[in-house]
């Protein structure tokens, strides 16, 4: 498997993540167990909500952004982990069957203060619908592996 380390980060270069179609059963299972409100979970009540249908959850959409990352994304970061979470936005509700798309672009890098042998990465993420409108962005930091001497 091709890695990208943090010496091979490109800043300003949006990556194509993938598309992943929102099911409405999947929604609705993950909702009854990370966040059952009416309006996730039950069609019926979802429809006196003001959307007027089920919508997802947005720890369903990250996790979607998750999912298409670990999946899709060539070559894969050589991510150590997560750091921080910053600036997410609802934009705009996601229903059943619409199909979500994820571009990830990174913004900026440093080299880690405490480790040598890794660096920082913040990346901008969008995940738009089928109509091309933007329904979640985000920023994130993650600590990236240099490449091996």
């Amino acid at each position: 498997m091709e890695l990208e380390y943090f010496q091979d980060v490109v800043l300003n270069r949006k990556k194509f993540l993938g598309e992943h179609l929102a099911d409405k059963e999947e929604m609705i299972e993950y909702a009854r167990k990370w966040d059952p409100q009416p309006f996730h979970v039950d069609e019926e009540v979802a429809k006196t909500y003001p959307y007027g249908s089920l919508t997802a959850s947005s720890g369903y959409m990250l996790a979607v952004v998750t999912l298409l990352r670990a999946v899709n994304e060539n070559p894969k970061g050589a991510i150590l982990g997560m750091l921080e979470y910053e600036k997410v936005k609802i934009l705009k509700p996601v229903y059943p069957g619409d199909l979500l798309s994820v571009t990830s672009e990174p913004i900026e890098k440093r080299e880690s203060k405490s480790n040598p042998v890794r660096g920082i990465v913040k990346a901008r993420v969008e995940m738009k619908n089928q109509h091309d409108q933007v329904v979640m962005s985000y920023s994130i930091s993650a600590m990236i592996a240099k490449r091996p001497v």
